[in-house]
């Protein structure tokens, strides 16, 4: 003779509920985690032409072949970064062979005397650097604070815009 219990009779109806139950809130988690994966995924869209750019101004405002001051010591030379050296303004030959193929436009305003520039393939009008008639875009030009190393061997306080495209 079997004995049948009514205790194991009565968990079998609640042990498929909560099987159930708990498949839907697996699958319910998996979702959720597959969703807030997808929205962490970052596109990259590298502004290369804002660095290639940051790069070649910085390289003409602080290199000795290109504008940067080079003062000759006893220990040989040394370049003042960002201490443009106006005798260098008056070549564009300096400029032309620092950032070779590239068209330019560079202007230094030092308070209280006439602004200087040197140029290649761009001009400047109504405070924009342009190819033509058409405005350099934003991304290609842009303005830094300077020290000008001025005709006079003055140290002066200026300004450089440098548009590089």
């Amino acid at each position: 003779m079997k004995l049948k219990s009514k205790k194991a009779t009565m968990e079998w109806p609640s042990f498929l509920i909560s099987s159930i139950f708990s498949m839907l809130l697996f699958i319910i988690g998996v979702f959720m985690i597959l969703n807030v994966a997808n929205a962490g995924k970052i596109d990259i869209d590298p502004k290369l032409d804002a660095l290639n750019y940051g790069l070649l101004a910085s390289r003409v405002l602080n290199s000795a072949d290109c504008l940067a001051w080079e003062e000759k010591t006893p220990d040989g030379y040394l370049v003042h970064a960002g201490v443009i050296d106006a005798n260098k303004l008056s070549n564009n030959e300096n400029v032309r062979n620092c950032i070779f193929g590239k068209k330019y436009y560079i202007y230094v305003s030092i308070p209280g005397k006439p602004g200087m520039s040197v140029s290649d393939g761009l001009g400047f009008a109504n405070n924009l650097p342009r190819i033509g008639n058409t405005a350099v875009d934003k991304k290609y030009y842009d303005w830094f604070a300077v020290k000008v190393l001025d005709y006079d061997n003055n140290l002066r306080a200026g300004v450089a815009m440098v548009a590089i495209v």
